[in-house]
């Protein structure tokens, strides 16, 4: 638990620093935690993971409630679409679809006199 706390401080640290490379490192251990210490892997989110780094992902892990869930990988938007598409098709001959999501702010509160009516 204490090494997920710290992944996740220094996964901030390096998105905010632009440092695409080691938040996909950390994304990567992240993976290797849930599967081998917590065991909420599942063998298909493992081909995955895999797949997404040999075809250029940063990094990736699985997300969602394990034993089964998706997974997400950290790319650059410019090669989202294309290391989608590889994975989808070396995993399924393309019979399933990759989506492609950005990053947004999270939600927040908002007083009344903030929203436009």
């Amino acid at each position: 638990m204490i090494t997920e706390n710290a992944r996740v401080v220094t996964f901030a640290d390096a998105i905010s620093n632009n440092n695409f490379v080691s938040a996909g490192r950390v994304m990567s251990e992240s993976h290797a935690s849930l599967r081998d210490d917590y065991e909420v892997s599942t063998p298909e989110l493992d081909t995955l993971v895999r797949l997404a780094e040999k075809h250029g992902a940063y990094g990736a892990r699985l997300v969602g409630g394990g034993f089964g869930g998706a997974v997400l990988s950290l790319v650059g938007s410019d090669e989202a679409e294309v290391i989608g598409r590889l994975i989808m098709d070396e995993y399924a001959g393309g019979a399933h679809n990759a989506r492609v999501v950005h990053a947004a702010s999270g939600a927040r509160v908002r007083e009344l006199s903030e929203i436009p009516l």
